[in-house]
């Protein structure tokens, strides 16, 4: 396979099947109601100091040394601050959340799914698939690549048992120039020419016939 092992593409599409996203709605909606409540408790805070002012400031003066009153004051004049970042930070994350879960439904019906199988498939699960088929595509993929390279390893250099090696470790490579050297005088001598090999049989009744027509002539 001349592709990629795909896992290595997907590496955000993994990150993603380790998000619980059920679980990041719920913890948007709790940190909601305490958010809500710290606004509440703030209020409370706030009616309790008017109160100890209006009966008791001057009592009070007294008994604490300016260095805490300041840093109390301070801190309670900063917590609403606080709370409104608070509130408008969850606003964004609750946003970027509706937006990933949007898309993630487009993407669904882009690939066929219906509407119930859209609202019942949750994105983690999806993304785990998708991550444990490229793991999977991996190692087949790699298994492949193997088997194909100890194939052409095998093809280029024959075992010794086998019988190309075998023909080949017999003929040493003098025979075969020998060989080839007779083959290609074969083939530059013309047909016209008739050569005689002693090494061949011979018809014994043609040369009796020979031998007699020469006794004859004589």
């Amino acid at each position: 396979p001349q592709s990629s092992d795909l896992h290595s593409d997907i590496t955000a599409v993994t990150k993603a099947g380790k998000c619980d996203y059920t679980l990041v709605q719920t913890n948007f909606t709790q940190l909601e109601v305490m958010c809500k409540a710290s606004w509440e408790q703030l209020k409370v805070l706030e009616r309790a100091e008017e109160k100890r002012k209006g009966g008791k400031g001057e009592n009070r003066k007294g008994k604490h040394d300016d260095g805490s009153l300041a840093a109390e004051c301070s801190l309670r004049h900063r917590l609403p601050k606080i709370l409104k970042e608070c509130e408008e930070r969850l606003k964004v994350l609750r946003a970027v959340h509706r937006r990933v879960i949007n898309r993630f439904h487009s993407f669904l019906f882009f690939l066929g799914y219906s509407r119930v199988m859209v609202r019942d498939t949750k994105a983690e699960d999806f993304c785990r698939t998708i991550s444990n088929f490229s793991l999977e595509y991996r190692s087949t993929r790699q298994a492949i690549i193997l088997q194909r390279e100890r194939q052409k390893a095998g093809t280029e250099s024959p075992g010794p048992n086998t019988p190309v090696c075998g023909r080949r470790c017999q003929q040493t490579p003098s025979q075969d120039s020998d060989e080839q050297r007779k083959l290609e005088e074969a083939l530059r001598a013309p047909e016209t020419v008739a050569r005689l090999d002693v090494t061949l049989p011979r018809n014994r009744r043609r040369l009796a016939d020979i031998k007699g027509s020469f006794s004859r002539s004589l």
